[in-house]
C-alpha cells in the first residue's frame, strides 16, 4: 500500500500526521512512546495536516527537522526509541516519514512524567495514558513474560490434589484413548514451576483449578427484549476456565432457538447459530481477555442477537490485523494447553472459522467492535428453515431410565467418549447406549457437537 493510500486513509491506530515539527510537541513524543509501545509500531508523517492535506515541507529545512526530531526523542523519551526517518516526494510536495518500530524493553516513557504518569498507548487514532493493567502488561512484556505465566509465589507449594484434577480434566477432553498427563508434562507446558524442589503453581494453573481470581468470571444474561432493561435469565460462572467455557456454551444454548433443516432424506436440528462458532468466539474472549482488568467476560442474548464481549484492548496488534487473522498471544500458556486438549484448533484462525461455520450454515456472520475497553462480537440471530423453540429441558432425573441416568452421568465425566467407550464402560450394549443417548437428545438434556469419532458431548 502506497503513502498516498495511507493518508487518505486518514489517522488509525497506526498513523499520525503532523503538518511541521514544533520546538517543542508534548503531543508529538507521547505519540512516539505510544507507537514504541505498540507490537505494530507506527508512523508520523509530517508535512499532512489533520485533514489529510498534503502541505508538504520545505527542502532546506528538511535536515533540521531530522535532527531535533531525533534528539527530541533522545532527550525526553526513555528507554533509547530508535527512528528511522525517510524523505518522499507526494503530489510534487516533500513530506517526511519517521517510522518508530516496536520496542522490545517496554514500558517507554517520557522521562520527565515518570513510568507511572508519562507511559502511553495507542487506541484507535487517539494517544492516551497507559492505565494501571496496561503498564503492568508493558512490564511483563519488557521481562519478556506473559501474566499466565507467573508463578503465584505467594500461594504457596501447589497442592497436589489440584495437580490430580487438572489431569482428570485434561484427559476428559483428550479421550479415554489418551495417557494420563503427568506432573513432569505440567512443568514442560509451564503450568508449574519448580522452585529448589517445590512445585509453585503458575497463574495458568490457577485460572485452570482452584481459579479464585474475582474478575476472571463470566457473566450470563438473557433479555425479554432487545435491550437490558428486562431480564429473563441470569448466571455467573465461576471456577476453572474449562467449566466456565462449557456453562457459558450451555446457557447461550439454553436460549437460542433449534430448527430443522432437510438434508437428503434426513432431517437435522440445528442451531440459528452454530455452536463451534460460539464455542470459538467464547474460547477466543477466555484465552485473549486481559486478566489484569478488574471486568468480568460478559455473554448477552437477545431476541435478535447473541453478544460476548471480552475485557482488555487487542494485545499487540490492530483491529484489521485481527480480522485478516493475526493473533498476538496474551496468555501464550492458557492458549497452549487449551490447543492440547482440542479445545481450539489452531492460534490465529478462530475469526477466519467463525466467519466459514457461519457461510456454510447460511447465517449472517458475526460482527466485531473493538476500542479500549475490550473487543465485542455480535452474533445476529438467524433464521433455519422451520424455526421452533428449542425443547426445554427435562431436568426431572424421575423420568430418566437407569440406562439414561448412568449414561449421562459418564458422559458427562468423560464427554469425549464413543459410543462403544461408554457402553464398555456401563456394561451396556452399544445400541443401548445409542438408544439412550437419543433420549436424552430428545429432551434437549444433551447435544453432539463434532463427528462421531472426534466430536464431544455436551451435558446441558
Amino acid at each position: 500500500m502506497s503513502t498516498v493510500d495511507d493518508i487518505r486513509r486518514g489517522e488509525s491506530e497506526v498513523l499520525e500526521f503532523k503538518q511541521e515539527l514544533p520546538k517543542k510537541d508534548r503531543q508529538l513524543l507521547k505519540t512516539v512512546v505510544a507507537f514504541a509501545n505498540s507490537q505494530s509500531g507506527g508512523r508520523i508523517i509530517f508535512g499532512v495536516d489533520d485533514y489529510k492535506n498534503i502541505c508538504g515541507i520545505e527542502v532546506d529545512s528538511i535536515a533540521a527537522l531530522k535532527d531535533n526530531l531525533i534528539n527530541m526523542i533522545a532527550e525526553a523519551c526513555t528507554p533509547q526509541i530508535y527512528v528511522s526517518l525517510s524523505v518522499e516526494t507526494v503530489e510534487n510536495k516533500t513530506i517526511v516519514v519517521a517510522e518508530i518500530p516496536h520496542g522490545r524493553h517496554t514500558p517507554y516513557f517520557i522521562k520527565k512524567e515518570g513510568m507511572n504518569v508519562g507511559t502511553y498507548v495507542r487506541i484507535g487514532a487517539t494517544t492516551r495514558n497507559a492505565e494501571r493493567e496496561q503498564l503492568e502488561e508493558l512490564i511483563l512484556e519488557g521481562n519478556n513474560k506473559s501474566y499466565d505465566s507467573v508463578v503465584e509465589r505467594d500461594a504457596g507449594p501447589v497442592n497436589h490434589s489440584d495437580i490430580a484434577g487438572l489431569a482428570k480434566l485434561i484427559h476428559s477432553y483428550l479421550g479415554d484413548d489418551a495417557k494420563p498427563v503427568s506432573m513432569e508434562q505440567m512443568v514442560g507446558w509451564k503450568l508449574l514451576s519448580r522452585r529448589a524442589n517445590v512445585l509453585m503453581p503458575t497463574v495458568a494453573f490457577r485460572l485452570l483449578t482452584y481459579n479464585d481470581i474475582y474478575f476472571a468470571r463470566i457473566q450470563c444474561g438473557a433479555f425479554v427484549g432487545n435491550t437490558t432493561d428486562e431480564f429473563l435469565d441470569k448466571k455467573e460462572f465461576d471456577g476453572s476456565v474449562c467449566k466456565q467455557l462449557e456453562d457459558a456454551q450451555a446457557f447461550i444454548l439454553r436460549h437460542i432457538n433449534t430448527g430443522a433443516r432437510i438434508n437428503g432424506l434426513y432431517r437435522d436440528n440445528v442451531y440459528e447459530i452454530p455452536i463451534s462458532a460460539i464455542r470459538e468466539a467464547l474460547s477466543n474472549a477466555l484465552l485473549h481477555r486481559n486478566y489484569l482488568t478488574h471486568a468480568h467476560i460478559r455473554v448477552a442474548v437477545f431476541p435478535d442477537r447473541v453478544e460476548i464481549f471480552s475485557p482488555g484492548a487487542l494485545y499487540c496488534i490492530t483491529e484489521q490485523q485481527m480480522l485478516n487473522g493475526c493473533s498476538s498471544l496474551r496468555n501464550p500458556i492458557l492458549a497452549d494447553v487449551f490447543h492440547k486438549m482440542n479445545i481450539v484448533e489452531k492460534w490465529g484462525s478462530g475469526i477466519g472459522r467463525m466467519y466459514k461455520t457461519c457461510a456454510e450454515a447460511q447465517v449472517a456472520p458475526p460482527q466485531f467492535k473493538v476500542d479500549s475497553a475490550g473487543v465485542l462480537v455480535t452474533f445476529p440471530r438467524g433464521i433455519v428453515d422451520t424455526v421452533a423453540p428449542k425443547p426445554q429441558q427435562d431436568l426431572s432425573h424421575t423420568s430418566l431410565s437407569d440406562n439414561q441416568r448412568a449414561v449421562l452421568k459418564y458422559i458427562k465425566a468423560h464427554p469425549s467418549a464413543t459410543y462403544a467407550k461408554v457402553g464398555l464402560a456401563l456394561s451396556i450394549s452399544k445400541d443401548a447406549v445409542k438408544y439412550a443417548l437419543a433420549q436424552l437428545k430428545s429432551k434437549g438434556m444433551v447435544l453432539r457437537e463434532g463427528s462421531d469419532k472426534k466430536g464431544r458431548w455436551i451435558v446441558l
